[in-house]
């Protein structure tokens, strides 16, 4: 079969797509609960006659192996695996991996006009918790993979499918992967990019800031001095961080948002003395993230935003005796930020894909929040990854999550084009 018999029978089956895609909305699998999806995933590759892999994650061993990437996250790493999907190719060709991730946040179906665990279609819309990010890029990726599988062509270079758990967290699951050595001369992940090619993306960096007042009843404040109020001195120096990023340059993959290097914000802000209502606050934590934009080094970032936050802090007294204590985190791959040229084989076969599909030239853009793809170009070994997928970003994690069934096709055939071109036919 050519590959405009595969594009063809993929334009047909929008139905299928869209079928695969409820089937895994259906299946809840939040960070922390991967499990079955992992279980389901598993069979399906079992089922298209892959060679199939799973394995947990071992904290201990990934902390050791990578002591400054690897970040533990909240949850036991027993029975959620990482799932492998392996056709080997006949030799002579580039390997490929399409790295997908298991896991979805969290939905509360009280706010949802819809269920957020049962896809649902309205106006050629699929939603559903995850439909976006990206069980709909998912669909779209292994529907493509499955396509090639029927029409029985037979690939030079080997085709990796990498299902991973965490990429909402730590990214640890795509981690586990370079642990055990698993690479490939190209990557792409289906994220939610619009159709456009993402062939860079921001770090961050995660601060916890502490403030201290001083005990007292709460009749009578003026004998203390309350560490809440002192602390929104500390979000007005996080508001000037912010306004001074907006003067900076912007990568031009980034030139469609802006305001992106000014992404710094309270994440919370707590009590940490008890909250015992009898008492004024005397001990607060702000916690905080600032972007780190292509170029940047995130300790750098840091120190920066450290310095501005005290420039208003130390206005007031109080701080000049009792200054706010900042703890910072580089959470490995997730904090550093990553980027692929776009003269690349890679940039170059999935544009060349694209125009195949679409006939147009595909949109080069960067993507805002951190993934995988930061591992997969920044720690060893490394592999050469962009993402492409359908979805917006803007959807991602909302109460109304839902991608075009119209791009799951399109992305669904250009995917299945990279494969082809990426991989060779015997």
């Amino acid at each position: 079969m050519k590959t405009s018999s595969i594009l063809s029978k993929i334009n047909s089956l929008k139905d299928d797509i869209v079928s695969l895609a409820t089937e895994l909305i259906s299946i809840p699998s939040t960070t922390g609960q991967e499990g079955k999806l992992a279980r389901y995933v598993a069979e399906l590759f079992s089922k298209w006659g892959l060679e199939v892999e799973t394995f947990d994650i071992n904290p201990e061993l990934l902390a050791k192996q990578y002591p400054k990437e690897f970040y533990r996250y909240n949850f036991p790493y027993e029975g959620r695996p990482n799932v492998l999907g392996k056709l080997s190719g006949l030799g002579g060709g580039r390997s490929l991996m399409i790295n997908f991730h298991l896991d979805v946040v969290n939905a509360d179906p009280a706010v949802w006009k819809v269920d957020p665990w049962k896809g649902t279609v309205q106006d050629g819309v699929l939603y559903g918790r995850g439909a976006a990010d990206m069980k709909g890029g998912m669909a779209s990726a292994l529907f493509a993979v499955k396509c090639i599988l029927d029409a029985k062509v037979h690939l030079k270079g080997d085709l990796i499918l990498a299902g991973v758990i965490e990429e909402e967290g730590p990214g640890n699951g795509t981690l586990a992967l370079q642990a055990r050595g698993i690479t490939a001369d190209g990557c792409i992940i289906p994220e939610p990019t619009g159709l456009s090619m993402c062939l860079g993306l921001t770090g961050g960096v995660y601060g916890f800031i502490s403030v201290t007042g001083r005990s007292a009843h709460s009749t009578t404040p003026w004998l203390g001095v309350n560490a809440l109020e002192k602390a929104c001195l500390v979000v007005r120096g996080i508001e000037a961080y912010r306004n001074k990023r907006r003067n900076i340059a912007v990568d031009s993959l980034f030139a469609n948002v802006p305001e992106i290097p000014a992404g710094s914000s309270v994440i919370n802000m707590m009590r940490t003395d008890g909250a015992n209502i009898g008492r004024i606050p005397f001990s607060v934590q702000i916690r905080t993230r600032a972007t780190v934009m292509p170029g940047e080094n995130p300790y750098q970032v840091a120190q920066d935003m450290e310095k501005t936050i005290l420039n208003i802090a130390l206005q007031d007294p109080w701080f000049v005796d009792h200054p706010p204590t900042f703890v910072w985190e580089v959470r490995g791959g997730r904090s550093y930020p990553a980027k692929i040229p776009s003269d690349h084989p890679l940039s170059r076969t999935l544009a060349e894909s694209f125009r195949e599909v679409t006939g147009k030239d595909p949109e080069i853009r960067g993507f805002i929040s951190p993934a995988d793809m930061q591992h997969l170009l920044n720690i060893k070994p490394t592999t050469p990854t962009l993402m492409f997928g359908p979805g917006s970003i803007y959807a991602a994690h909302t109460d109304h999550e839902g991608v075009s069934i119209d791009e799951m096709t399109t992305a669904s055939a250009v995917i299945a084009s990279l494969i082809l071109r990426w991989c060779g036919v015997a």
